[in-house]
């Protein structure tokens, strides 16, 4: 490393708490934000990243949904009228070491590669790494409305919000000129491919055949086309769950591979 980076790493390192978090704003790139506008019945708008589409890679990430429980769901719901409100939260998701950001955190620390929990205390190393990857992706919930619910498991979804939902997302997928798409859990990969609109080209649990890597419960891949566009889809654990294991070398394994396509 050369002395000016050297300094400028131990400078930071210095800095206190507040100014660090002033330091690691992400901010959300409102490039797309007027074709988002035009999507039928649309909610919330996807967070872009800065560098979104850097090295001809488009990666969106799907969640399944945000939940909140019925008291607090008035409250979540008029903060929601600003399309863009989770969109301009990311930093919160990122940073704040929280129960309603557990599974956004353990997406990221899988996605590179860390070996142990991070905060705005971390290395300027791992900041960076932080920062770089959240500015390359594009994330948002499949469901794309708020659910009132006591617990976070088995949400009742009505059919018809997943096929409004399904049809924002391809909306979306068009938008972004999507080259590849994370899925968080089963359900998100399977209403994608069930689109009318969506040709599968392959689908395959086998990692092994397709990349010489560990197969992994939970874990799948596809190619698929949605007009003149091909795609790339990752199934994985949800995140939310111990068998998705973020400091797992197989769970990131998979994930740089696919990152990588």
């Amino acid at each position: 490393m050369k002395t000016g980076e050297t300094f400028i790493i131990q400078l930071y390192e210095k800095l206190p708490l507040f100014f660090k978090k002033c330091f690691m704003k992400i901010l959300h790139n409102n490039l797309y934000d007027s074709q988002f506008a035009l999507i039928p019945k649309i909610r919330s708008f996807p967070f872009v990243g800065q560098n979104f589409g850097i090295d001809n890679k488009r990666i969106l990430v799907f969640a399944h949904n945000i939940y909140c429980k019925p008291g607090q769901y008035k409250i979540e719901r008029e903060k929601s009228i600003n399309k863009l409100h989770y969109a301009n939260a990311i930093t919160d998701y990122l940073f704040s070491n929280e129960n309603w950001t557990y599974t956004f955190r353990n997406f990221i620390k899988a996605s590179i590669k860390l070996k142990t929990n991070y905060s705005t205390k971390s290395s300027i190393e791992t900041l960076h790494q932080i920062e770089n990857f959240i500015n390359k992706i594009a994330y948002t919930n499949y469901i794309n409305d708020i659910l009132e619910s006591e617990k976070a498991n088995n949400i009742k979804i009505s059919p018809a919000l997943i096929v409004e939902s399904s049809s924002i997302n391809i909306e979306i997928l068009k938008t972004l000129k999507t080259t590849h798409v994370v899925c968080w859990g089963k359900q998100v990969f399977d209403y994608i491919l069930s689109c009318t609109d969506i040709e599968i080209l392959n689908k395959s649990a086998n990692f092994n055949s397709l990349a010489k890597l560990k197969n992994k419960n939970g874990f799948a891949f596809a190619k698929i086309k949605l007009f003149d566009q091909e795609i790339y889809l990752l199934r994985i654990f949800h995140p939310s769950m111990p068998g998705f294991s973020p400091y797992n070398n197989d769970t990131q394994n998979i994930l740089d591979w696919f990152y990588t396509l």
